[in-house]
């Protein structure tokens, strides 16, 4: 479990479970951590990377999994599965661009302790 401090003294969190050489992501938090969004990402037969994304209707994470699975697949070379669920009531811009900031640490550090794991 990776955790990172953030806004209204709340966390995100980034958890990833090895399947073989695939892996499972989960990146939740917030005041309300949740589902609201899922990716899968994997190197096609031409050597590219390819995500597929699902977001639940009136959430935002969306975009949040498909960039954070498109990065951890190119990366790291492999599979990717990735749920993503984080939510701030009635959140500001200036949050938004920390909680981005959190994310983009959060997946750096997960990239090296997948590199070790």
């Amino acid at each position: 479990m990776i955790k990172n401090s953030t806004i209204r003294n709340k966390k995100l969190t980034l958890n990833f479970t090895r399947l073989g050489k695939d892996i499972n992501v989960s990146l939740y938090g917030g005041e309300v951590p949740h589902i609201g969004a899922i990716s899968i990402g994997h190197i096609n037969n031409a050597g590219a990377v390819e995500v597929k994304s699902y977001g639940l209707p009136t959430h935002k994470e969306k975009d949040i999994a498909e960039y954070v699975t498109k990065e951890l697949t190119t990366k790291l070379n492999c599979t990717i599965t990735l749920s993503c669920g984080i939510h701030f009531k009635d959140i500001a811009k200036d949050e938004i661009s920390l909680v981005l900031k959190d994310i983009e640490e959060l997946k750096e550090k997960a990239i090296l302790a997948m590199h070790v794991s």
